[in-house]
């Protein structure tokens, strides 16, 4: 699931409205800039963002628009074929690769970085806020909670905001697709109606609860030999150099 929008009417009382699958990630088509910008997927889009704003979309306005899946009525009408994801494993992690990132590659020779950035970041925005007022229209409410890798993109955060359809706009800091917004239920017993947006499908809430809590638990060590025994047996496989310099840091 790249996109699922839920209904919460009580703590623990919340129904699936929508989902999408991978033709529908919005996620995807702004990891793929990303890629043909040179960055790695999951780890470069911020640096998209930041690009964005030094260039301008003046002559560049839907060349983009063909890697886009494209929503209307809160409901995909155009979906993307992203094709089959590439990649490879590097210092412990994944790195994702799209065919279509030489595509992009052409885009940006021809149109300059600065510009194709601006461009992603105005066809992410558009298709966000009109997904999202379409949903908060049709559910009565003003009050809205996002989670997932997306929604740290803040430039498209403050547009939303700005765009005048919350009383509410709650982002959970937990960037993974795991589905953390949910915990926010149990916060929200005075509230009798939002709209959820969140990647998640019928996480336990009392293991979400347990995760969102121990990723807000600061970590601390008597002295770095205790922190390197910790590392270690987390970071199994991992090159000792590595593992001292991230101590060090």
């Amino acid at each position: 699931t790249s996109l699922a929008v839920w209904r919460a009417t009580a703590p623990a009382n919340f129904e699936q409205l929508y989902c999408e699958g991978a033709s529908g990630s919005l996620g995807w088509f702004y990891g793929l800039v990303t890629e043909g910008l040179g960055w790695w997927v999951g780890d470069g889009e911020g640096k998209t963002m930041g690009l964005a704003p030094y260039g301008s979309t003046r002559g560049v306005e839907g060349v983009l628009d063909r890697f886009c899946p494209h929503y209307e009525g809160g409901r995909l009408v155009k979906p993307h074929d992203f094709g089959r994801l590439g990649f490879w494993g590097d210092v412990g992690t994944l790195h994702w690769h799209f065919d279509e990132a030489k595509q992009v590659e052409a885009l940006i020779e021809k149109h300059g970085r600065e510009a194709i950035a601006a461009e992603a970041q105005r066809v992410l925005e558009r298709e966000m806020i009109a997904f999202v007022r379409h949903w908060l229209e049709r559910e009565r409410t003003r009050i809205a909670c996002f989670a997932g890798g997306l929604m740290l993109n803040v430039k498209m955060n403050q547009r939303l905001w700005e765009s005048g359809i919350f009383d509410v706009q709650h982002i959970f800091p937990e960037s993974g697709d795991g589905g953390l917004a949910v915990t926010l239920l149990r916060e929200l017993g005075r509230v009798h109606r939002l709209v959820l947006v969140d990647p998640a499908i019928g996480l336990d809430a009392n293991d979400v609860l347990q995760t969102a809590t121990e990723a807000c638990a600061g970590e601390s060590y008597p002295d770095k030999a205790a922190a390197r025994v910790v590392r270690a047996e987390r970071w199994a496989g991992i090159p000792d150099a590595l593992v001292d310099a991230e101590l060090e840091q």
